[in-house]
């Protein structure tokens, strides 16, 4: 069996800052917080994935109540936090032992709402300009003028002319 940093971490054998701690799981600050409050809920038995989770098993309710306890713990059950988990390497899972992300501390909701509405917005700006129009009420951009761009040069005039509407 290779290496499991959580395995090691369980069995005392490397350091971390608990949390909480029972006979099925631990939780402790992740070394790499994303926000002020980043705890990692472990499973105490070595479990690669969530795949590899039988159908009806109790863990995940387990570490459902522990995070909730945390989060009652750490002030933010009221005004929120974010409970997941990654599955593999295409799920961003980097330790191959379950484990659940209570995550809090700052508005993470508004700041993927944020970055959803402006990829949307540059999106749209990027596909009008290369169909001749835009579709935003603030910038209109002349088919013709963007046309002319297009046929003297090429794909990055196009890309240099959206910068451009960026920035202005």
């Amino acid at each position: 069996m290779t290496r499991c940093i959580f395995c090691e971490i369980i069995a005392g054998k490397l350091p971390a800052r608990k949390v909480y701690e029972d006979e099925l799981s631990v939780a402790f600050w992740d070394a790499r917080p994303a926000s002020p409050i980043h705890i990692l809920i472990v499973p105490k038995l070595h479990v690669p994935t969530l795949n590899d989770i039988p159908d009806h098993d109790p863990l995940l309710s387990h570490l459902g109540c522990v995070a909730r306890k945390i989060a009652m713990e750490l002030g933010v059950a009221d005004s929120g936090y974010r409970l997941f988990i990654n599955v593999n390497r295409g799920g961003g899972q980097v330790v191959f032992h379950l484990h659940a992300h209570l995550v809090a501390g700052n508005d993470v909701g508004t700041f993927f709402i944020h970055a959803a509405i402006a990829g949307s917005v540059l999106w749209r700006k990027l596909i009008g300009l290369f169909r001749g129009k835009t579709r935003s009420p603030h910038r209109c951009l002349e088919t013709e003028a963007v046309s002319g761009l297009r046929a003297t040069t090429g794909p990055a005039g196009l890309l240099e002319k959206f910068r451009a509407t960026l920035t202005s």
